[in-house]
């Protein structure tokens, strides 16, 4: 049992220490990739940013890898990495204002492919609100829809059955929107072009007839995947095969 004990112990000894090793790790990549960035070295930069992303998934990460791409002139991959950002800081103003930059410079005027548009009629917040952030504060108002309902259980003050019924409200909006989140990140898949300029296929195959053409940082939908193929669909409705190689997939 002894020796047990003193096995777990070592255990959780050596995890904290890998854990720390890592932070350390990350937060050097970082400093590193700054100051390469702010002394022009954007390839250099781009290379300590990519290490640190292999450590951790995070937002204002990918919002700096965007920017290299930028500099870099290469704005497929700058938005790919911009969308990839929004998904954990959408309300940040920079990152919105980059992803306008590049939107008003690509060629093609299509809009970006976004299910489900009619929810950001309905629900003003989804954009600016992140799915963690949705999840927390859908289970707040479900503690304050039990505790109310509880209270006027318990208490018998009609005013508890009132803050119940509001705070479930909110709770079925603010659920539902993250639901819709959840469902997007999950069991939906997009990409960016990222070459300046390239053919759509009606099959998977180079020798097919060409359907359309799209130029850099066009956003779309991935319907399917075959091999070194996607099958894609825009926000006008238009689909065809492209190139694995050809896209960024977020």
């Amino acid at each position: 049992m002894r020796q047990i004990i003193l096995f777990l112990t070592f255990l959780l000894c050596f995890s904290g220490s890998a854990a720390a090793e890592l932070e350390s790790d990350f937060r050097e990549y970082i400093q590193k990739g700054n100051h390469n960035y702010l002394e022009g070295k954007y390839e250099e930069a781009l290379n300590f940013y990519q290490k640190a992303e292999k450590l951790r998934d995070n937002g204002y990460l990918h919002y700096n890898i965007g920017n290299c791409y930028y500099r870099l002139r290469k704005k497929g991959e700058a938005l790919a990495n911009y969308k990839r950002a929004q998904r954990h800081i959408p309300s940040f103003q920079d990152l919105k204002a980059n992803i306008g930059y590049i939107k008003g410079e690509r060629i093609d005027d299509i809009e970006d492919a976004e299910p489900f548009r009619w929810v950001k009629k309905v629900y003003f917040f989804h954009d600016m609100v992140s799915a963690k952030k949705l999840a927390l504060i859908s289970l707040i108002l479900l503690g304050i829809t039990l505790g109310a309902f509880l209270l006027k259980l318990f208490l018998h003050k009609q005013q508890f059955k009132w803050i119940a019924l509001i705070a479930a409200f909110f709770f079925l909006i603010f659920t539902s929107s993250s639901a819709l989140k959840y469902y997007e990140y999950t069991f939906l898949d997009f990409g960016v072009v990222t070459p300046d300029e390239i053919e759509v296929k009606s099959e998977r195959s180079e020798s097919s007839v060409t359907l359309f053409k799209l130029h850099a940082a066009t956003h779309f939908q991935i319907l399917s995947e075959s091999e070194d193929w996607l099958y894609i669909e825009l926000s006008t409705g238009k689909r065809g095969w492209l190139k694995r190689s050809d896209a960024a997939i977020i």
